[in-house]
């Protein structure tokens, strides 16, 4: 058991990003996303050569959140996390300047999740099971 354990320490890893609120080189980003009515996070690992900017994301994409990584990732590494409301019909998403790297969709447990009651009163069916 104890080896089971460290093997699943030892596969983490830290990595430290910063929020773009910019939409610096044409990248969508969208400040306007409510958390509250998400189940799903997408994030995607994407990489661009060194000088580029940050990757460009098609308009039409569902909304999405963009951090530049400063640390623990090759560099220039960027993070999109694209909430989802429901696992059915995961979007496309078309990428300039830059090459994905990881897709991964995380379901959120409201459970194990530590928000506030303000937060929680957003979807209360959702958060605030009896």
């Amino acid at each position: 058991m104890r080896a089971g354990i460290d093997d699943t320490l030892s596969s983490q890893r830290t990595i430290l990003a910063v929020r773009r609120e910019d939409s610096a080189g044409g990248t969508q980003v969208n400040t306007a996303i409510n958390l509250a009515q998400a189940r799903f996070l997408r994030m995607l690992v994407v990489r661009t050569r060194p000088g580029e900017g940050p990757p460009i994301l098609d308009s039409a994409v569902a909304p999405a959140v963009l951090y530049q990584v400063n640390s623990g990732m090759p560099e220039p590494t960027y993070l999109i996390f694209q909430p989802m409301a429901d696992f059915n019909g995961i979007p496309t998403i078309h990428i300039s300047d830059g090459t994905i790297v990881e897709d991964s969709v995380y379901a959120i447990e409201p459970d194990l999740s530590h928000v506030s009651r303000a937060f929680a009163e957003q979807d209360q069916s959702f958060w605030m099971k009896p």
